[in-house]
């Protein structure tokens, strides 16, 4: 028998229509009114079971107020820095429409001294008269180890102007060069290697113990010339000498002065420098006994001289040599 009170209804999942949910001695039933689908009803949840899924919805809404939160709070630190990065640009903006602007190469100098593959850059700065000048700051790309031709930066930055260019290129000019051409040197930049050549000379021929006659005569002969790529050089200056022997003889050597990487200036005012200078050859010897004997640093021959600078000479070295006796320079 059943007990015909209807406590709920749904729809029936063959025909669509309504159940509806009916009371047995043996239990309850979903029936349909259309079609008599019957149907078992769900089965009602546990207190337990209704405490966790209360649970679930707490924690599913707290998670959902969680990402709301954090989708608000990024969006205003967005909003933020979008403002500070506006407030920044407008700064500046505002900041270098009304600083003064300079131009900072209008102020410095460089200039360069030293000698080829040793030169030194030196910057002067200068009054800028409204432009204050220790608000720029420069910075040169290269100060030392330089070379001819060699091209540098020079920079410049400061906070307190707007600078109207920041970087200028100099080119390395002006520095001492080795000696690489005899022809060119002018006879004023000669006297001055002779001259430097012959207190050299004097050292190695004047009496002495080991020296016993006397030098009579000294004359320049020839200069010889050795450079290599890198410019470097070696100059011999030649002398002939000769010495007082018995009966009016005349003993004859070669006197050679060696300069190592030689720099002449020769201008208006002419000058030179080098890396070293001292008297050059073998121990010559002569005399009319052996109780009457000089000893000169030198070389029998002018061909000797040449075949002991040869013997020096590497691949990478060239050779020139110019007359520089008294008869040459005189037909010159």
């Amino acid at each position: 028998m059943r007990n015909q009170t209807r406590r709920r209804k749904d729809a029936c999942p063959k025909c669509g229509g309504q159940m509806k949910l009916l009371e047995f001695n043996s239990g309850k039933k979903l029936v349909c009114d259309y079609c008599g689908y019957e149907a078992a009803p769900a089965r009602e949840r546990t207190p337990e079971e209704q405490a966790q899924v209360r649970e679930r919805r707490r924690l599913r809404i707290q998670k959902r107020a969680l990402a709301a939160a954090k989708r608000r709070r990024r969006a205003i630190i967005i909003a933020a820095a979008a403002a500070a990065a506006a407030f920044l640009v407008t700064f500046f903006i505002i900041r270098s429409t009304a600083q003064q602007t300079a131009d900072p190469f209008a102020y410095a100098t460089v200039t360069f001294s030293g000698g080829n593959g040793k030169g030194e850059a030196e910057l002067w700065v200068h009054d800028g008269g409204t432009v204050d000048t220790s608000k720029i700051r420069y910075m040169l790309s290269q100060s030392y180890g330089l070379y001819e031709g060699d091209i540098i930066t020079l920079e410049a930055e400061s906070s307190e102007y707007q600078l109207t260019s920041r970087k200028k290129e100099f080119t390395v000019e002006g520095l001492d060069t080795y000696l690489t051409d005899l022809e060119s040197l002018s006879d004023q930049a000669i006297d001055m290697i002779h001259a430097k050549s012959e207190s050299v000379n004097k050292k190695n021929t004047e009496r002495s113990a080991d020296i016993v006659h006397d030098c009579v005569s000294c004359e320049p002969v020839r200069m010889y010339l050795l450079t290599d790529e890198a410019n470097r050089n070696l100059l011999y200056d030649v002398y002939e000498a000769g010495f007082a022997m018995e009966h009016d003889d005349i003993q004859t050597v070669y006197l050679v002065t060696f300069y190592e990487n030689l720099i002449v200036r020769d201008g208006s005012t002419v000058s030179m420098d080098y890396g070293r200078c001292y008297y050059d050859g073998k121990a010559l010897q002569f005399g009319e006994s052996i109780f009457h004997t000089s000893t000169v640093i030198g070389y029998d021959s002018l061909e000797e001289i040449e075949t002991a600078m040869q013997a020096n000479q590497d691949e990478t070295m060239h050779f020139k040599q110019r007359d520089t006796s008294p008869e040459e320079e005189e037909e010159e």
